[in-house]
């Protein structure tokens, strides 16, 4: 059956981001969804919008969803085309429920130099790193502990963006993560389009990451 934040959200229509698969590219449009008979994902879009025979059943699509729980993201299998304005999906998987007011967090691996700010910039080049990162800040292994409420200067290289994010963070804490020291940082300096960028990034690795779990229980 859909999980219980599923039906929660869906006990009447919806309406919701749908991210849809055109070949190697992607197009996301708005959707009124209903939810039937498990696995049954019904979808309406707006006239002429569903480009239906660029379409593949079998494919997986991304239904963006919010409700008073929080924010989550649907995969489905596209299973049929039913009119130019219809679709039925197949539910495979759901993300839990992220509070609003929380950013997207994912576990992944960029290219990051940090120091504190007020001191000369390392002559160093970017170090590839893997962190929690979300639009409000990252978590990463350091090898020394840090002082908490430190300020410290960031530049970002994230995959796919030519430019490169500076931007400033204060270390909040610090914790131990299997026997490793964590340092994590919230952002408190940063422009909307890099928090912007950055928000696109980690929701496309989700996205990736649901796929690739999708993958794994189709193999089983």
């Amino acid at each position: 059956m859909f999980p219980p934040h599923c039906q929660k959200c869906f006990s009447e229509a919806q309406i919701v981001r749908v991210v849809l698969p055109l070949g190697e590219d992607s197009l996301a449009l708005n959707a009124r969804v209903t939810l039937g008979e498990f696995p049954l994902i019904e979808g309406f879009f707006p006239p002429h919008k569903l480009p239906v025979t660029q379409l593949e059943p079998g494919r997986i699509c991304f239904v963006h969803c919010t409700s008073p729980a929080g924010a989550f993201t649907i995969s489905a299998r596209i299973a049929e085309i039913l009119d130019p304005r219809r679709l039925r999906l197949d539910f495979v998987d759901s993300s839990p429920p992220v509070q609003q007011r929380q950013h997207f967090r994912v576990e992944t691996q960029i290219l990051l130099r940090f120091w504190p700010i007020g001191s000369p910039r390392p002559q160093v080049d970017v170090e590839p790193r893997r962190v929690n990162l979300s639009a409000g800040g990252l978590r990463f292994a350091v090898n020394e502990p840090l002082d908490e409420g430190c300020e410290y200067a960031f530049a970002i290289e994230l995959p796919g963006l030519v430019q490169t994010i500076f931007c400033d963070a204060r270390m909040v804490r610090m914790l131990n993560i299997l026997d490793e020291e964590h340092a994590a940082f919230q952002f408190t300096r940063i422009q909307p389009e890099d928090r912007e960028y950055i928000t696109r990034y980690c929701l496309a690795e989700q996205r990736r990451l649901l796929r690739e779990k999708v993958h794994v229980r189709q193999g089983n």
